[in-house]
């Protein structure tokens, strides 16, 4: 009895955390984070760090395919009317949004003054920029190798051109139920992913913060060095003039 008791004392606090709004245990978890990596050193952290990690690609991971599957379906399931109409607006609205990117590109460093500075030799200055390849990066010769390398503009046109042709097939719905089921199971991996966003948080945070307090140490010993250089050099050129 008393070993049961004592184990209801321990589950006691979980139960509690559990039964919060997720909201609440993000922000707690948040909180936690800051506070154990400002008291516990970094290295101590590091299993936190593959933890962390872990939960960004775990979250990160059916973004791609649902994407991917959900403009299959959706573009498939409609008519030849449709899919004319609706792809007529969006190529309106990309062509809108890059004209507002390049006046933006164009227009914002004009609001910042010129100022020539020093620059530092990198190797990665003889170096010629890699070309920018708009075929290679909306066109895959192989759309595997574009969901492995995560080329979205590749993955989208991809996608639209496998709907615009589902949309010829006869008794195309069977096959789009199936899609319609992937996305949901898809959705449910990201949901269930969500429930472990506060130990997420925590792992992320508490080694994000115990590197910054690092690497404040670190600039605060090299300031501290520096200064006692100077003090040192300010009283060997006194000691200098005073036996001169």
């Amino acid at each position: 009895v008393v070993g049961i008791n004592r184990r209801a004392a321990w589950l006691a606090p979980l139960r509690w955390f559990l039964r919060q709004n997720l909201a609440v245990q993000i922000l707690e978890g948040l909180v936690a984070g800051i506070l154990v990596g400002r008291l516990l050193p970094a290295t101590a952290l590091a299993p936190l760090s593959d933890l962390g990690d872990g939960f960004i690609r775990l979250f990160q991971m059916p973004v791609l395919p649902f994407l991917s599957i959900s403009l299959i379906a959706g573009v498939g399931r409609l008519q030849l009317g449709q899919a004319s109409r609706l792809l007529g607006r969006s190529a309106l609205v990309l062509l809108c949004f890059w004209l507002v990117v390049l006046l933006a590109v164009l227009l914002v460093p004009l609001g910042f003054p010129s100022w020539h500075d020093a620059s530092f030799f990198k190797p990665s200055l003889l170096q010629a920029p890699k070309p920018l390849d708009l075929t290679e990066l909306f066109i895959p010769v192989n759309p595997f190798a574009a969901f492995a390398e995560t080329q979205i503009p590749a993955v989208v046109l991809f996608s639209l051109a496998l709907g615009i042709a589902l949309i010829a097939v006869p008794r195309r719905q069977p096959l789009i139920d199936v899609f319609d089921r992937i996305a949901e199971a898809l959705l449910g991996i990201s949901a269930f992913v969500a429930r472990f966003t506060p130990l997420g948080v925590f792992a992320i945070l508490a080694t994000a913060t115990a590197s910054t307090a690092l690497v404040a140490m670190e600039q605060e010993k090299v300031v501290a060095v520096a200064a006692r250089a100077r003090a040192g050099s300010a009283w060997g050129r006194e000691a200098a003039a005073s036996a001169s």
